[in-house]
C-alpha cells in the first residue's frame, strides 16, 4: 500500500507541475516580450510568442511540420510503438494520444532545425564507434544509430522505460547493453559514477557520448575524468534544464574541448525559475582537443 501511496503522489506532482507550467507560460509571455521584443536577433521568436500569446519550447516555424494526427502508433500487446528508419520503438504504457504526443516531442527535438538536435552533418557519430547513452528514455537516438555503433550502452534509471528498451534492442542484443542507474559525481546507494560503470562493465574505449539526465550532467561530467581523459571522446549534452547550466557545463569541460551549439534556443518553461533566464541552448557539442 505505502509503494502505491508513493507512486501515486509521484505522480500527482508531476502532473501538478506540467499543468502549473504550462499556465505559467501564458502568464509569462508579456515578460517575454518586453525583456526580448526590441532586440532583432529574436524578432522571429517574438512574433511566435505574440502570435501563441505564450512561450513555446521550441519557438520556430518548423513546429508546424509536426501534427497530432500524423503520428503513427501501433498497438503491441500493452506497449505502443513507432516506426524508426523500419525498425520498432517501443514507448511506455501511455494512452494513445500521449503516445503519439511523445513521439511527435521526439521528431521536434531532432528536427534539422531544433535547437535540441543532437548531431549534424559535421558532428555525427562514425562507424564502429562505442556509444554511452545516457539518460536513453525510449532509446530514439541509439536506435537512429545502431547501424553505425560497434556497441552502445544505454543507461536509464526508469524501471518502465527498461522495459521498454529491452523491447526495442531485443534484435540487437549482441551490440546493446542497457544498465539501470542513476548517474552523477558519487558512489552510493542511488548513484554511480561514469568511471565506476565503465570500470564494472570493462568498457575500455569510448567514442561518443549523449547526454540527457534532467539537470544532472554537470554531477556526471564531473564523475567521467577518467573516461574524458582516456579517450577520444565526443560529446553532446543537454545544457538547458537549469538557470546558467550551459556556462557551467563549458567551465567544466573548455579547457579539453572544442565547444559549439547551433544558433537558435529553447524557452524551457518547465523550469521554475525561467523567467531569470528564458532563452537557452539545447546541446552543447563537444569534441576533444588534439
Amino acid at each position: 500500500m505505502e509503494v502505491n501511496n508513493n507512486m501515486n503522489s509521484k505522480i500527482a506532482n508531476t502532473l501538478f507541475k506540467g499543468i502549473y507550467c504550462e499556465i505559467k507560460s501564458f502568464f509569462l509571455a508579456n515578460s517575454f516580450l518586453k525583456k526580448y521584443g526590441q532586440i532583432d536577433k529574436y524578432k522571429n521568436i517574438c512574433m511566435l510568442v505574440k502570435k501563441k500569446k505564450k512561450l513555446l519550447l521550441f519557438p520556430y516555424s518548423f513546429t508546424k511540420n509536426y501534427k497530432i494526427n500524423d503520428i503513427k502508433v501501433y498497438k503491441d500487446k500493452k506497449y505502443y510503438y513507432t516506426l524508426i528508419d523500419n525498425k520498432k520503438m517501443y514507448i511506455k504504457t501511455f494512452p494513445q494520444l500521449r503516445a503519439k504526443r511523445y513521439v511527435k516531442n521526439i521528431m521536434l527535438e531532432q528536427d534539422n532545425s531544433s535547437p535540441h538536435q543532437y548531431c549534424n552533418k559535421n558532428f555525427e557519430i562514425n562507424q564502429n564507434d562505442i556509444l554511452l547513452d545516457i539518460g536513453a528514455a525510449e532509446g530514439y537516438f541509439t536506435l537512429k544509430n545502431i547501424e553505425k555503433v560497434k556497441h552502445a550502452y544505454l543507461f536509464e534509471c526508469d524501471p518502465k522505460w527498461i522495459k521498454v528498451l529491452e523491447k526495442t534492442f531485443e534484435p540487437y542484443q549482441d551490440k546493446v547493453t542497457i544498465i539501470h542507474s542513476k548517474i552523477s559525481n558519487i558512489d552510493n546507494s542511488e548513484f554511480q559514477t561514469i568511471d565506476t560503470i565503465c570500470s564494472k562493465y570493462n568498457i575500455n574505449k569510448v567514442d561518443f557520448i549523449k547526454m540527457d539526465i534532467e539537470g544532472f550532467e554537470e554531477y556526471a561530467i564531473k564523475g567521467m575524468k577518467n573516461t574524458i581523459k582516456n579517450n577520444n571522446v565526443k560529446m553532446a549534452i543537454c545544457c538547458y534544464h537549469t538557470i546558467d547550466q550551459e556556462k557551467r557545463i563549458n567551465n567544466l569541460l573548455e579547457k579539453e574541448f572544442d565547444i559549439e551549439t547551433n544558433d537558435r534556443y529553447m524557452i524551457f518553461y518547465y523550469d521554475f525559475d525561467i523567467s531569470k533566464n528564458f532563452l537557452r541552448h539545447g546541446v552543447l557539442r563537444c569534441t576533444k582537443k588534439i
